[in-house]
């Protein structure tokens, strides 16, 4: 089964527009963003082995340790205004305060 990549990190440069044919252009200001993400390197097709099995040594059935997927990463270029990306960045921030939130509870 396939999950969803995870985000692993974030890089972003700030550009400015010095000169352009367009005299509206010319200022602008625009944030490059390069998103490092993981995921499943399988192909999703069925290998063959019966990961649910057990193994029998001397009578007593013993679960077989989950084999780990490898992993690939992959890379996403994405432009965007100033202000779209402060509204990235507060969105990433709330989504930090919720797991640092979750994982808290479930340590106390």
């Amino acid at each position: 089964m396939s999950r969803r990549p995870r985000l692993v990190d974030i890089d972003w440069r700030v550009g400015v527009t010095a000169s352009t044919s367009e005299t509206n252009a010319s200022g602008a200001s625009r944030v490059s963003v390069r998103l490092t993400l993981e995921e499943d390197a399988d192909d999703g097709e069925d290998d063959g082995d019966d990961d649910d099995a057990g193994v029998e040594t001397s009578g007593v059935i013993a679960r077989p340790r989950p084999r780990r997927r490898p992993l690939r990463r992959r890379f996403e270029r994405v432009e965007m205004s100033v202000t779209q990306f402060y509204a990235l960045a507060r969105e990433l921030d709330k989504a930090r305060a919720a797991l640092d939130a979750h994982a808290g509870a479930r340590r106390g």
